[in-house]
């Protein structure tokens, strides 16, 4: 949590510059931000990446698994990073670095790449300003003719949710979003798909029967206190923050951006995106995201996979607008089995969620 709200207050330090060029986005991109889709008109699976370093560099990624079997495929992972000229309105790629095995003995691919970034770029450009998400009907030869995209400002760089056919099928659908925080982060270049949830081991965590139940409270420097109602099952590790035995962490923080860093930016839709991107090799199934509104707070709840302990956490956030540039947001986050086993239980906790503001 420290490390993604160091991000927040990152994002605010930066101009509100667009990643591409010609667009104005209402929730402005930041250096590290990406996107993966499974493009469907493979016939094997395939995902196209992008990321955005900075207004003149990029870089794009087609990965497919290797398939065995009596057909086998081997393993394809070709990433294309390359430079624009950030003062025109159109793409022009001043300079590009291709990396992958063989990337030579497949032009098709290296070609596909290119031109996603091109036909991509062109189509947010007609679709202007994107305040919210929309679903815009357009001609994409591309992928068939006829298509609808569904554009959604809170998706980084394109701003596109899904395309679906003329009848009803899926193209193009957003798998994951997330944030590099470091040159060490490795989550774009070795991001390697999802799997299954079905294919883990679950857990095997259940509430205790007899149970005191406590108020864990947080007071912020800003005379905001926040409130939530747990069982003693939980044990405090510092002012704000709590933990369930191995099976849930649940955290209260308040975000004050300082009124000199805003510029006029949608703040609401910025946090609800920062929340929402992945980082350090975590991914959020951009599929499973739901968002829910009950009077002021606003309830984000998402499943993330890590791909290095190969588990799954449902991470449900509540936040509430405090003030113009204020916001509390209470974070439980739980191995997904354990949640779906004890539902019950974790919503209790979380409808119990108060803010009093001093």
């Amino acid at each position: 949590m420290k490390r993604l709200f160091l991000l927040i207050l990152s994002v605010f330090s930066l101009s509100a510059v667009s990643a591409l060029p010609g667009v104005f986005q209402s929730v402005p991109d930041t250096s590290g931000q990406f996107v993966y889709y499974q493009d469907l008109t493979f016939n094997r699976t395939s995902y196209f990446g992008a990321m955005y370093y900075d207004e003149s560099t990029y870089a794009v990624r087609y990965y497919a698994p290797e398939v065995k079997g009596d057909e086998p495929q081997e393993e394809k992972d070709f990433t294309i990073y390359f430079s624009m000229d950030p003062v025109k309105k159109y793409v022009d790629m001043t300079g590009e670095k291709i990396t992958g095995k063989n990337y030579e003995r497949n032009p098709d691919i290296i070609n596909y790449l290119h031109d996603m970034v091109y036909e991509l770029t062109a189509r947010r450009q007609k679709a202007g300003n994107i305040k919210e998400a929309v679903s815009l009907d357009t001609d994409y030869e591309q992928f068939g003719g006829n298509v609808k995209i569904n554009w959604d400002p809170l998706v980084p760089l394109f701003n596109i949710n899904s395309i679906i056919s003329d009848t009803g099928e899926k193209i193009l659908v957003l798998v994951t979003q997330g944030q590099v925080t470091s040159s060490d982060d490795k989550s774009f270049t070795e991001f390697y798909g999802i799997p299954k949830k079905s294919s883990l081991t679950p857990r095997n965590f259940k509430p205790a029967k007899k149970s005191s139940t406590l108020k864990a409270e947080y007071s912020s420097q800003n005379d905001v206190l926040q409130s939530v109602k747990i069982t003693d099952q939980w044990k405090k590790q510092s002012d704000n923050f709590w933990t369930l035995e191995q099976e849930a962490v649940l955290s209260m923080n308040c975000i004050q951006i300082p009124e000199d860093k805003t510029q006029n930016m949608d703040l609401f839709r910025m946090i609800l995106r920062t929340f929402m991107l992945g980082t350090a090799r975590s991914y959020p199934l951009s599929e499973n995201t739901v968002f829910s509104q009950k009077k002021s707070v606003m309830t984000l709840t998402q499943v993330f996979h890590n791909s290095e302990t190969n588990t799954f956490t449902t991470d449900i956030k509540k936040i509430y607008r405090f003030s113009d540039t204020g916001f509390t947001v209470l974070t439980l986050t739980v191995f997904s089995s354990s949640y779906e086993e004890n539902t019950k239980y974790f919503n209790k906790i979380l409808d119990s969620y108060t803010v009093i503001v001093k």
